[in-house]
């Protein structure tokens, strides 16, 4: 609400009830777009304790005394009023509440960014794509993808499956097919199914996406070629910047020892129920590895070892998740990340939103990565790093978790070319992109038509 206030109504006046002809002692405060509401401000000149006191007294019949002061009185309604009267229709039309719609224009009004808005995409990436940003590499690819959805009518199979919450794909990998030919036909990929294949550990067809990304020139293209084999955490050693980002000039710090700990926080010691069965599921996604041996077959394994503390949230609303703690084990603190992770503000949201109301309406959709971090595989030479304790045993993170510095900055990175290709693919439609942050939370974004071509994307 303060950033809100301070894009969109920067003016405030208070008023002292005072000055409208209350014996209260309370004062409201407008906030405005305009600032004819400087004509409100009133400042009360009695010493403390002049007035009324409202707060906690009540009534003769037991009701609070402070309801009664939720109305404005007569003389602030009427300075309000002569605020707003400028704006109000006039030839004596009256309008009923009901109807307010209909006297909206027809059509959105977009704005006209004099630049660049975050997106979270990087700075390839802007959040109005109203305009193409480049040469439109991508229309025979959206015309054939369209055409399909439309003559199969798949697009509302996906529709349905989006608004009933479904986790599971809404194609089959049969009906996927057809969408996935037409991609390696305008990619001009040679024939054989390898590009399709899938790396073991991560849901990606890495593949055909560095395929992509390379067709359309992403700065971080070669990025996609490092998660096969995983990612380095960068403990003790620099990691490489990625080109889409703005450049981290902090040096490594002087070097500090990594730990080994043995035991877990107390969230985790308190529940160890929930904990081995989350752990369980981490075991059965490939997620983690257990390693039955302790701290020395860890040491054998692996030159670099560092075991954090285990925790467990548990949130009203909300699956428990576990989480572990890298900075007591010295990950964090032996970990520089090269590069500034820009996130989409308010302010940035503001301005890629219409100018006014419209009749037209809008879709919005929101996609989220579910264990976003765990998509990317651990380099093995890292593998003893993200270590832990749980219930007595320890286990070894086979691919990033939440906790780890690095985490965030791989994801990004990954979330970044998602936001990037999905632009290059669908900015002449009219859509509105804002932040497909799925790094630190989940993303939005909208758009005009719901033809099921975004999650179409996703499931290629």
């Amino acid at each position: 609400m303060y950033e809100w206030v301070h894009a969109v109504a920067p003016y405030a006046a208070q008023a002292c009830a005072c000055q409208f002809d209350k014996d209260w002692a309370k004062a409201w405060m407008f906030v405005s777009n305009r600032p004819a509401i400087s004509h409100l401000a009133r400042s009360c000149p009695h010493p403390a304790g002049t007035h009324e006191p409202i707060v906690g007294v009540r009534l003769p019949d037991g009701t609070f005394k402070s309801r009664i002061t939720a109305e404005y009185p007569a003389f602030l309604a009427q300075a309000l009023a002569s605020i707003i009267r400028p704006f109000l229709t006039s030839g004596h039309q009256v309008l009923h509440v009901a109807d307010w719609q209909s006297i909206l224009p027809k059509q959105l009004s977009w704005p006209d960014p004099p630049g660049r808005i975050e997106d979270g995409g990087g700075l390839p990436s802007t959040a109005l794509h109203m305009q193409p940003q480049r040469h439109d590499k991508m229309a025979a690819l959206r015309s054939r993808w369209f055409r399909r959805l439309s003559d199969s009518r798949q697009c509302l199979k996906i529709t349905a499956a989006l608004l009933s919450g479904c986790k599971e794909p809404s194609l089959s990998e049969c009906e996927l097919k057809p969408y996935l030919e037409d991609m390696l036909e305008i990619l001009d990929c040679p024939p054989g199914d390898f590009l399709l294949d899938i790396s073991p550990g991560q849901p990606f067809r890495l593949k055909l996406w560095h395929r992509l990304a390379t067709f359309l020139r992403d700065p971080d293209a070669d990025f996609l070629l490092q998660l096969p084999t995983g990612v380095r955490l960068g403990v003790n050693e620099p990691l490489t910047p990625s080109p889409a980002w703005p450049q981290h000039s902090g040096m490594l710090p002087e070097e500090v020892p990594l730990q080994d700990c043995s035991d877990s926080w107390k969230s985790a010691q308190d529940h160890p129920e929930i904990v081995q069965s989350l752990i369980l599921e981490e075991l059965d996604a490939g997620f983690i590895a257990h390693v039955p041996g302790g701290i020395p077959q860890l040491k054998q394994m692996h030159s670099k070892t560092a075991i954090g503390k285990l925790g467990v949230v548990l949130a009203p609303g909300r699956s428990p998740r576990l989480v572990v703690d890298s900075s007591i084990s010295m990950v964090t603190a032996n970990t520089v990340l090269p590069n500034h992770m820009l996130l989409p503000r308010i302010s940035d949201v503001i301005q890629c939103a219409p100018d006014s109301m419209a009749s037209q309406q809008m879709t919005q959709l929101t996609l989220d990565v579910a264990k976003a971090h765990r998509r990317i595989l651990v380099h093995p030479d890292d593998g003893g790093l993200l270590c832990f304790h749980a219930n007595g045993e320890l286990y070894r993170c086979i691919t990033l978790n939440f906790g780890a510095r690095a985490s965030g900055w791989y994801w990004g990175r990954l979330a970044g070319i998602m936001v990037r290709s999905c632009h290059s693919l669908y900015w002449p439609t009219g859509m509105l992109f804002g932040s497909m942050l799925m790094t630190f939370s989940p993303g939005w974004t909208r758009f005009r038509p719901p033809c099921g071509l975004h999650c179409l994307w996703f499931y290629c």
